[in-house]
């Protein structure tokens, strides 16, 4: 911020209209002749990420940025009965300052709705953005890494040859329902169920992710499990509420569920590919 013998052309109220819809270099050359006391240094973030020129993409347009922000309301408010302890409005500012600043440092990288899921556990989990940052560019490489031998289509082949082969009753009730696997195996499997399992469920999940050295090649063990507990219910309901009850999974007990996924029945089935 400016001392005592400076000052800036802009107030506070025209600076946070820049940062609100931003245009990198009126930023940049609004900045250049100081930033306005008690003014976030957002500023930072968009002309650091400009210098770069791999990281023009999310400035080049608000475009991109108005999805981020869209997406991360859309994901607060779907939690808001566990965002009673923080302020949902932090929480969405992290998940679109985070996003951002991840695309802007990958130009190779598409924005997808899928981002903000990803990031929202850590950003409800952590309280410096910073944490929230590395955390998720960490993850983001390992899925990465994860699809870079086998892609998706393999990964999804040889799930549903599992479910086949291990819940044969609940495949053929999806198979008489007409229940599209794809349409809800595909994000189960790329974006670690983080879209259908409620918040606190999935940070459980994920903290067994986190503390193993394999703990993505648990995941299809896990979407086995998660189908094995649900099989009844599963099994008493007609198509339009199978996809429903697959995109928004009910509240799991993760400790009686996830042990399964461990258990020897079912990885005897498992075939490296």
């Amino acid at each position: 911020m400016l001392n005592s013998s400076q000052s800036s052309d802009l107030d506070i109220s025209e600076f946070d209209e820049l940062l609100n819809e931003p245009e990198v270099e009126k930023i940049k050359a609004a900045s250049s002749r100081g930033v306005p006391d008690q003014t976030e240094r957002l500023n930072w973030d968009f002309a650091i990420a400009a210098d770069s020129q791999n990281r023009h993409y999310a400035l080049e347009t608000s475009d991109a940025l108005k999805r981020v922000r869209m997406e991360a309301g859309r994901y607060c408010r779907a939690r808001k009965n566990l965002l009673e302890a923080r302020s949902r409005g932090g929480l969405e500012g992290t998940l679109e300052k985070v996003v951002a600043t991840f695309l802007a440092q990958h130009g190779e990288v598409d924005y997808s709705p899928a981002l903000v899921i990803l990031c929202g556990p850590f950003a409800f989990a952590m309280s410096m953005e910073c944490d929230v940052y590395y955390c998720f560019e960490r993850l983001m490489s390992q899925l990465d890494d994860h699809f870079a031998v086998h892609d998706i289509n393999e990964h999804m082949s040889n799930f549903l040859m599992l479910f086949r082969t291990l819940l044969p009753d609940l495949y053929s009730h999806f198979e008489d329902e007409e229940v599209d696997f794809k349409e809800w195996a595909g994000s189960w499997l790329k974006n670690l169920l983080a879209k259908e399992l409620p918040l606190d469920c999935l940070l459980r999940l994920w903290d067994t992710y986190f503390s193993t050295t394999d703990g993505l090649t648990l995941h299809v063990y896990v979407c086995l499990s998660m189908l094995s507990y649900c099989k009844d219910s599963l099994e008493e309901l007609e198509q339009s509420e199978i996809r429903s009850m697959l995109a928004k999974l009910p509240p799991v007990n993760m400790d009686q569920a996830s042990p399964s996924a461990f258990s020897p029945s079912f990885r005897h089935y498992w075939a490296p590919f």
